[in-house]
């Protein structure tokens, strides 16, 4: 909350000017870590908690795209004929 209300009416929070700074330092920090393309993704966002939301969804879609990829792959995984067993449990790894 930008302000509070007290006796003699509406005053500035003291509280949110240090939440917009330590906001500010995080959505920075997050920025300075991020790839180039995942950067992409979430230019423009105004707070880290935009900016983590958008990851979250982000990556999740993903994981959850990745996750049907290998149950995919298990399911129709076969020895191939002339493929020992060590090398056919070696392609999991």
């Amino acid at each position: 909350m930008e302000r509070v209300m007290l006796n003699a009416g509406l005053i500035p929070n003291p509280m949110h000017e240090k939440w917009i700074t330590t906001d500010q330092l995080l959505l920075n920090w997050l920025n300075a870590i991020l790839t180039e393309e995942v950067l992409a993704e979430v230019v423009g966002l105004s707070t880290s908690k935009n900016v983590w939301e958008k990851l979250e969804n982000t990556f999740l879609q993903r994981s959850k795209a990745r996750e049907y990829q290998l149950k995919h792959e298990l399911q129709n995984c076969r020895q191939q004929q002339s493929e020992s067993v060590h090398d056919f449990l070696r392609r999991f790894k």
